[in-house]
């Protein structure tokens, strides 16, 4: 198992994990319940972390990385897929699960 997220935010590693199940990667949630010790120990060595298989670190780093750099808009786009309207704050389309594009209203 290699290590390939961590965020002190448990709400964010979940949303990775979900992304990385989403593409068919399993993985592990670590120190999710570590946070009790915070003050105790060094506070990042306590984060919550997500960890896959040792064949799916690099493809779900490159998940990752890409999801990390999805450029954002202050304004509502258009989905290439379906034309369906996205507010601004969503980073896939609400109606087909398309990834944000730099296509705008």
């Amino acid at each position: 198992m290699k290590l390939v997220y961590t965020n002190q935010n448990l709400a964010q590693v979940g949303l990775i994990q979900s992304y990385l199940a989403e593409h068919d990667i399993a993985s592990e949630m670590r120190n999710q319940h570590a946070s009790s010790v915070m003050g105790e120990v060094a506070f990042f060595s306590v984060w919550p972390e997500c960890w896959v298989a040792d064949e799916d670190a690099t493809p779900a780093k490159i998940l990752i990385d890409d999801l990390n750099n999805t450029p954002t808009t202050t304004e509502e786009w258009i989905c290439g897929t379906c034309q369906e309207t996205s507010p601004a704050n969503f980073a896939v389309c609400w109606s087909c699960q398309t990834p944000y594009t730099l296509v705008k209203t």
